[in-house]
């Protein structure tokens, strides 16, 4: 295994010597070869060791790029872009024993620890698991004697590490176990990580097999609400969607949130039945909606002699899927879709335009490094009807799509094994979905095999059409790639199908797929209504960018433009004052509690609201206003037309960034 070796410590040294945008960005290879790829390597063969010493439990590894700007956010600090990563079990328990390791130009951090999403201890403790207060707070003190971390003070004192016991509250979680940090030095403490790491899980199980023995808490099935700054860095991310879709000529559209159970399932097939939430409802059977297509689907079908054709929709709305919760994925989540509707027919070109939205979508947000992934699912179909297994292509479909998440060996397992191909098919099968090169190499190799089925040569010529407009649209070739893993798990789809990918952080998975669709209204109606569509899932995409920090912090986020803080009684002047900024668009907002001067401040300060005015009474006799620029410190006394012109160009300079730094 790869080790951080002595050339790191000189490039660190480098780094921290020539620290500037300019010197960091000619240098990012050897940031990756000599820190990142090494802590890459130790995260993947840490959690093999744990997958095979502890199979009954479900480990889980993720690893994330932090990125800072630390001069620019803090005015001090080396630039940072370093991997961290973090292993946990079972997710969704009590508690998890967990690992987190970084390693940056600071130094070493990293510590071992249960882990309760939950809030392990005291108050939350009793409220979450139900429990009286004495067994919480008897649990809360056995947690809390020094001996429980012998074990780590004393091994990694001798390596000159600084090692702190842990029980404290970290956002919503807790955390019972050990930290350790260290500043650079001797580098071979890295060959014994491994070392480290085995036997600190080893320390840790028995702590983790009493916590199982606990009450589970009860699983929240939505998001955490967020907050307030958050919430509109999300607002400003939907309006984007907004916007974009609305330049590509989509217009909005809601549909219901609880249908018949028997609509949602009609053409979902598959997986789809496992996860909806279904309930009664006195005789009625119903479900909440999984996606925004099939209710698009019921919508189109009912209403279909009152639109016009071809029929351009977006929505952005809560879906819910009774899957397995996990981290970045959710329950209860946001989908912003587009559909294109045909009547009877609906052209190929339909195909290229959705990813062009995508793109633009994207780059408008800030995001650059992804790539749309394409295939058509009549090549596929083609495929396995040469091989005669037309009667399985659904299942095999299926099990081809999760290659990126369990491997090709795994893959061949579940063809051979469950879908009981045998192994030559098997084989072919992971051949012909292995064909890379350019968009233009993969269709010339692709055309091998024309002529011997014809829905292949179909699905071959509408890929082709679709490579070739989706230049024409404007997105560049490094941004989609013609991909023939890709199949999508639902069965609805026909034809082109879509995965985008965050070319960094492959790990996340899909952030936005879709695709064609032929048939999926027939349940409804005997109208032929062909579509063709994407969908991207908002809140997990927003949950890995704030993650990830990724999310622009330098936009702001306050609920207001200007803060009045009156100082008289008589409220009348500021109230004029804000109905007149308020006219001009500036969002204003008005301090009505008799505190001190500093706790005003503070509470602007505190919001991020980027103006204060102040209404005295030597500014309410001469018919002005007196603003303050709460980063910068002017100070200017005008009337109210200048006042409000001048906070919407200031608003206008502060609003040009992007939201998404990546």
């Amino acid at each position: 295994m790869l080790h951080y070796t002595p050339e790191t410590v000189d490039f660190l040294w480098q780094l921290r010597l020539n620290n500037s945008r300019e010197w960091f960005r000619a240098h990012k290879e050897d940031y990756e070869r000599l820190m990142n790829r090494p802590t890459r390597e130790l995260a993947n063969a840490l959690f093999a060791h744990l997958q095979e010493k502890y199979p009954k439990h479900d480990w889980n590894l993720h690893i994330s790029r932090i990125y800072r700007d630390a001069r620019r956010l803090y005015g001090r600090g080396p630039m940072n872009d370093h991997l961290w990563f973090t292993l946990w079990a079972d997710r969704e328990e009590l508690a998890a024993p967990a690992y987190w390791f970084s390693f940056s130009p600071e130094g070493w951090d990293f510590g071992m620890g249960c882990w309760s999403q939950g809030n392990l201890v005291m108050d939350r403790f009793r409220a979450q698991l139900k429990l009286d207060p004495k067994p919480a707070e008897a649990l809360a003190r056995r947690l809390q004697k020094q001996e429980t971390f012998t074990l780590a003070g004393e091994r990694y004192k001798k390596h000159r590490m600084e090692t702190t016991p842990l029980l404290q509250s970290w956002a919503d979680s807790k955390w019972i176990g050990f930290q350790c940090k260290r500043d650079h030095g001797d580098l071979s403490f890295s060959e014994q990580l491994f070392d480290f790491t085995r036997d600190g899980i080893d320390w840790l199980m028995p702590y983790y097999e009493y916590f199982l023995t606990l009450p589970a808490r009860e699983e929240s099935v939505g998001a955490e609400p967020m907050l307030p700054a958050p919430q509109q860095q999300m607002e400003r991310f939907l309006q984007v969607l907004r916007e974009t879709y609305a330049l590509y000529g989509f217009t909005p559209l809601d549909t219901p949130l609880v249908e018949s159970a028997d609509i949602l399932l009609a053409k979902g097939g598959g997986e789809t039945e496992k996860q909806i939430y279904r309930f009664q409802k006195g005789d009625a059977d119903l479900a909440l909606r999984f996606d925004l297509t099939v209710p698009l689907a019921k919508y189109v079908a009912l209403h279909a002699g009152e639109l016009s054709f071809p029929f351009r929709r977006f929505q952005i709305g809560k879906v819910y899927r009774g899957e397995r919760a996990q981290r970045g994925r959710f329950r209860e989540f946001y989908q912003a879709d587009i559909d294109v509707i045909g009547d009877g027919k609906l052209d190929v070109a339909n195909e290229a335009e959705i990813p062009a939205v995508i793109y633009s979508t994207f780059t408008r947000l800030g995001l650059e490094k992804f790539r749309i992934r394409v295939n058509n699912r009549k090549i596929l179909n083609g495929f396995y009807a040469i091989l005669g297994l037309t009667d399985r292509s659904g299942e095999i479909m299926r099990t081809v799509d999760k290659l990126d998440k369990i491997g090709a060996d795994k893959v061949r397992e579940l063809l051979t094994g469950e879908l009981g191909i045998d192994s030559g098919a098997a084989d072919e099968i992971l051949r012909f979905i292995a064909i890379t090169g350019t968009n233009a190499e993969v269709l010339t190799a692709l055309e091998g095999w024309r002529g011997r089925n014809e829905r292949f040569d179909l699905g071959l010529d509408e890929l082709a059409t679709v490579v070739k407009y989706l230049a024409a649209f404007g997105v560049p070739e490094t941004h989609f790639a013609v991909d023939l893993t890709i199949a999508r798990g639902l069965d609805y789809y026909t034809g082109t199908v879509y995965e985008t990918v965050m070319l960094d952080h492959p790990e996340i998975g899909s952030i936005c797929s879709g695709g064609r669709y032929d048939n999926l209204a027939e349940y409804y109606t005997d109208r032929q209504l062909p579509g063709v569509g994407i969908s991207i899932g908002v809140t997990r995409l927003f949950y890995v960018l704030q993650e990830q920090g990724l999310l622009n912090p330098d936009l702001p986020t306050a609920p207001a433009d200007v803060l009045i803080l009156p100082m008289t009684q008589d409220l009348t002047a500021a109230a004029t004052a804000a109905t007149f900024l308020r006219g001009r668009g500036v969002r204003t907002q008005i301090y009505t509690e008799a505190r001190k001067m500093k706790a005003k401040m503070g509470y602007a300060d505190k919001l991020g609201i980027p103006y204060a005015a102040f209404l005295g009474e030597d500014e309410i006799a001469a018919g002005q206003i007196t603003v303050k620029d709460m980063q910068t410190g002017e100070q200017i006394t005008s009337g109210l037309e200048e006042a409000a012109a001048r906070i919407r160009a200031g608003l206008a300079a502060k609003n040009e960034g992007r939201l998404i730094l990546g």
